[in-house]
């Protein structure tokens, strides 16, 4: 348990299974292991992120539990979940800025938990709600913007968490696959797994016509990926190299392994696991390949 909050919600985040897919990898192809992050309170990878955020602001008093405090967030859904269960139970108000295109039912969802959503004018660019977040704390300079984009608690929840979960499950890894949004769970991801196997490649999966890495980014249809700047806490040098991935591909592979290895996932994760069989399948037999589900395929169900 953790005591810092006690027994509620927020303790139920972390610990997530590792499942390794069978029925869409070949004999001649590497192991191809998948965390699934919708087994977290919240139900997505970014709970992880909200809540040590929220900790990190704790501990440096620029939160206090109960105050009524107001924060607020541009987001595509998820790390808005996860600061919405924590804002109910330690007592927070919540402003969410999220894209006008994104899953409608995740807007309801965040909307059922009392928080207030703001619709960004997602014509405008792929940062329009982080650009509407800016314009509404020049107004509201009181509110706390938490910034997953520049707040290394994103990194640290996934180098404590995430990455070394895995690690301690694995006696081999030989490459990681993620999505870059805010570029924290492939950091963290990375570092954890880099300390314990050097040799491993890091892969960066990006919507094809992007260019993460250098903060370039097209319109595109992969929800949370490539989101037109460099965020400021990537850490490049654990990264090797991005992989381009297209919207088809990974829509194909969202039902394909519904229909093959029982897991319904997102749109992200349907990317992510397309590069990693793909990898496995240029590695060959004998290696490991991870990657990760960053949330479930119920908030996507209009893409199946």
């Amino acid at each position: 348990m953790n005591k810092e909050f006690g027994n509620t919600i927020i303790d139920y985040i972390g610990k997530t299974p590792l499942v390794q897919l069978k029925n869409v990898v070949t004999e001649d192809m590497a192991d191809v292991y998948v965390k699934l992050e919708e087994f977290n309170a919240g139900g997505s990878v970014k709970s992880r992120v909200a809540i040590e955020m929220i900790k990190q602001a704790q501990r440096k008093g620029i939160l206090t539990p109960y105050s009524g405090q107001t924060l607020i967030e541009p987001t595509g859904g998820n790390t808005g979940i996860g600061l919405a269960m924590a804002a109910s139970v330690l007592g927070y108000k919540l402003i969410l800025v999220i894209p006008d295109n994104y899953s409608k039912e995740k807007i309801k969802m965040l909307e059922a938990y009392g928080v207030t959503v703001y619709l960004s004018d997602s014509t405008t660019g792929n940062d329009s709600h982080i650009r509407l977040v800016r314009e509404i704390k020049k107004e509201h300079p009181e509110y706390v913007w938490l910034d997953q984009l520049s707040n290394m608690a994103n990194v640290d929840a996934h180098y404590e968490g995430t990455g070394k979960e895995i690690v301690s499950e694995l006696d081999q890894i030989d490459c990681v696959v993620a999505g870059m949004g805010s570029s924290g769970t492939i950091s963290g991801i990375g570092k954890a797994v880099k300390e314990s196997f050097p040799q491993a490649e890091v892969v960066v999966i990006q919507p094809k016509g992007c260019q993460s890495l250098e903060g370039i980014s097209v319109p595109h249809k992969i929800q949370g990926l490539s989101i037109g700047m460099i965020p400021p806490i990537l850490q490049r040098d654990v990264i090797d190299c991005a992989m381009d991935m297209d919207y088809e591909q990974a829509h194909e592979m969202m039902k394909l392994l519904a229909c093959k290895e029982g897991l319904l996932v997102g749109i992200s994760s349907g990317a992510n696991i397309c590069g990693a069989l793909k990898l496995a399948k240029k590695l060959g037999k004998g290696k490991v390949v991870v990657t990760v589900a960053p949330d479930s395929g119920r908030s996507y169900l209009e893409h199946f």
